[in-house]
């Protein structure tokens, strides 16, 4: 094996190690909630409101303290009629997010 195939090879596994111990940090939950979370706004942009809502509740599984996430998942819920349901998903965003101003209009 050359020097360089080592090298490349010793990058890969570091590369590896490093990721391995991102997905057992708290980073890489926030930022696969947050990537949940982005793919449910897309899914509310295209009108799909049960994938949307998937991945809202997937994002707060990840992290429950995402307050967005509540927020979207109230609007997205009342867009189907779920009164209830969106009141809840609204006062949750509100308990984490006192001043946000659209769960509060809702």
């Amino acid at each position: 094996m050359s020097s360089r195939m080592i090298k490349r090879f010793t990058t890969s596994a570091a590369l590896a190690a490093f990721a391995l111990a991102l997905l057992a940090s708290g980073a890489a939950r926030a930022d696969a909630a947050a990537d949940h979370y982005n793919l449910a706004v897309q899914h509310k942009r295209e009108g799909k409101i049960n994938e949307a809502i998937g991945e809202c509740m997937k994002a707060i599984s990840l992290r429950s303290d995402y307050a967005a996430a509540h927020r979207t998942l109230g609007s997205l819920y009342r867009a189907q009629g779920q009164f209830d349901k969106a009141a809840g998903e609204y006062e949750l965003c509100l308990k984490l997010e006192p001043k946000d101003l659209e769960a509060r209009m809702n």
